[in-house]
């Protein structure tokens, strides 16, 4: 989609990897929440940020891992959505 790496739930990208860390399309609620704890900021595009997207930057493999549940309900997310 992006012409960068990705992960897809079907033929629905759920997760991109993009400079310094990665994007994922979380359900609403739960991408404002991880917004709100400051785990995720928003993601840019063209100036403008997504609504649908948000950016992970993860510095130690500890973080890293942390987004392994993230990515899985990403997956089930795009996939539930038409």
């Amino acid at each position: 989609m992006f012409g960068l790496p990705a992960g897809y739930a079907g033929r629905k990208m759920f997760v991109c990897l993009i400079e310094d860390g990665l994007i994922m399309k979380l359900p609403q609620q739960l991408a404002r929440e991880e917004l709100r704890r400051g785990n995720a900021t928003p993601f840019t595009r063209r100036g403008r940020p997504s609504k649908a997207w948000i950016k992970y930057i993860p510095r130690t493999t500890r973080e890293a891992h942390r987004l392994a549940p993230l990515l899985e309900l990403a997956a089930r997310h795009v996939a539930e959505t038409a």
